[in-house]
């Protein structure tokens, strides 16, 4: 089937929807063959025979990247979650965990890149998430951001 597990699916904990019937799927964070992979939270299933698909003409890829945006969303809720009850599939050190992977592949502070900007200009166009990295690298997807306006 085209099924998939996205990150996206995560994004109603950040507004207390789900009750604790559904807290079994944040398991999938911590399995190498859902969401987790070296370098951050992927925005689809690993095992998925569409992962990585590179035969889209889009240049926006929601099939495994690593988007720090929606990485963002998914620690949101994980707080979200945590502060209001202990579930039994994640716990603070999962939070830490996901949002230290999230810092360590952000650009490096106190450089300046090639186009003259700043760390912190590059930071917070990072922090919106417009550029995406390979799951288990770091390596930038495209070599440029998305032009997205912030």
């Amino acid at each position: 089937g085209r099924n998939v597990m996205e990150e996206i699916g995560y994004i109603p904990w950040s507004f207390s929807i789900p009750d604790e019937r559904h807290d079994a799927a944040w398991s999938y964070l911590k399995r190498e063959d859902c969401f987790r992979a070296p370098w951050g939270i992927t925005t689809a299933q690993r095992s998925s025979p569409l992962y990585r698909n590179t035969r889209s003409p889009h240049e926006c890829q929601w099939n495994g990247p690593v988007w720090p945006f929606a990485t963002t969303q998914t620690l949101n809720g994980m707080i979200r979650l945590l502060q209001e009850r202990e579930p039994e599939t994640v716990n603070k050190e999962d939070y830490l965990s996901r949002g230290k992977h999230r810092y360590q592949s952000g650009p490096v502070r106190g450089r300046e890149n090639r186009r003259g900007r700043t760390a912190q200009t590059d930071l917070a166009r990072y922090a919106a998430g417009h550029q995406t990295h390979h799951p288990d690298t770091a390596d930038p997807e495209s070599g440029k951001y998305h032009e997205c306006r912030i």
